[in-house]
């Protein structure tokens, strides 16, 4: 009887121990380490937990994690730590074995990198300034022409390269977590806008009173500015897609000749120096004078402010020896220059032959005060006049 105890208890005891033992080889772990799939550094703190349940562990310093006595099966290990994307792996869990999960966690950021070459050449181009737009982040290229920008957040970007000797370039990326993009640039060497004066040429006399300046400028230029010194009326920069401009009227200008001054813009707003182009005029014989708008009173007719006063001597009509025409137009009066004295006979018509009063009028035959105020007003011009 006592027997048949002994060998039962023992039977029980054995049974409970195989079952123990069973239990311990139908469960694995499972371990891992968790990096920055950018940065390749391990990544702490990050929560690990499986699916189904089993528990929920944290990565160490070394980014390390393990979850022991998983039961056997398949698994979905998840991974979770803020600025990071969410990601997982599948596992199966086999007894007595330990299984790894590790992972390269994907940041919410990306990585833009590449190398800056000359376009002509392909040789690298190094201290280029690379930048990201935005948030304004810049690098500079090393002496092999490579840069590296992030990690930055994920989105998109302009990504502007700047060089002296070159023209600006710009390129876009899209990030995604953990995108490690490669941008290559080619950049051209810049060429400034350039201008060139065709004709007329340096120094020379031009035979007209209305002469025309043709240029040319290279093929960055966007549109030229020009302006013709002594001549007030062209004095302000003009601005102009042409490659010529005509200046009417233009009066042989004595000692100094005219200056043409022209510049080149191209489209980012840079100028050309200044190119200078000086010319006279020789289309009129004797001594003439280009005089600032001006009224001019004659006793009861005044010349409106807004006409051009020119005095030249091509221009004179000599009548009954000595005397001089005055005629007035919407461009301008003219007079002589000499032999203009008190009693003249002034004659007033339109350039047509039509009477400015409906019949020549002698202007001696006004009262003798109208050739003095005539005369004071001359003077005031003779003033103002440039060198003869």
């Amino acid at each position: 009887m006592k027997l048949t105890f002994r060998l039962i208890g023992w039977g029980l005891l054995l049974g409970f121990s195989l079952s123990s033992s069973c239990q311990r080889q139908l469960t694995g772990d499972i371990v891992g380490k968790v990096t920055d799939s950018i940065t390749g550094e391990p990544v702490p703190n990050v929560q690990v937990y499986t699916e189904p349940p089993t528990q929920v562990v944290s990565t160490d310093q070394n980014g390390e994690f393990s979850i022991p006595d998983v039961p056997e099966g398949e698994y979905e290990v998840r991974y979770h730590k803020d600025g990071y994307q969410d990601d997982s792996k599948k596992v199966v869990v086999k007894a007595g074995q330990v299984v790894r999960a590790d992972l390269s966690l994907k940041p919410l950021k990306g990585l833009v990198y590449g190398t800056v070459m000359d376009a002509e050449t392909s040789e690298p181009i190094p201290g280029a300034s690379v930048t990201t737009v935005p948030p304004t982040v810049s690098v500079t290229t090393d002496a092999e022409g490579n840069y590296r920008i992030g990690p930055i957040g994920i989105g998109s970007y302009t990504v502007k390269v700047s060089k002296e000797g070159y023209e600006d370039m710009g390129l876009q990326v899209t990030l995604e977590p953990g995108d490690q993009k490669r941008l290559d640039f080619h950049m051209k060497p810049y060429i400034p806008p350039q201008v060139e004066i065709l004709s007329p040429e340096e120094g020379a006399v031009v035979p007209s009173s209305d002469v025309t300046v043709r240029w040319r400028g290279n093929e960055v230029v966007e549109v030229f500015k020009y302006r013709l010194l002594p001549d007030p009326r062209y004095e302000e920069w003009t601005e102009t897609t042409e490659r010529s401009a005509t200046f009417e009227r233009l009066d042989e200008s004595g000692e100094e000749p005219y200056t043409f001054e022209i510049k080149a813009i191209d489209s980012k707003g840079e100028e050309s120096s200044i190119v200078r182009r000086r010319f006279g005029v020789d289309a009129i014989h004797g001594p003439a004078l280009w005089i600032k708008p001006r009224a001019v009173s004659v006793e009861d007719f005044t010349v409106n402010p807004e006409f051009e006063v020119y005095v030249m001597a091509e221009d004179v009509v000599d009548l009954l020896g000595g005397h001089i025409v005055v005629e007035f137009d919407k461009e301008r009066m003219k007079l002589r220059e000499d032999g203009v004295r008190p009693g003249d006979f002034l004659l007033t018509k339109y350039p047509d032959g039509r009477s400015l009063t409906g019949h020549s009028t002698l202007l001696s035959q006004k009262s003798p005060e109208s050739t003095p105020a005539f005369l004071r007003s001359w003077e005031g011009f003779k003033e103002r006049r440039y060198s003869w």
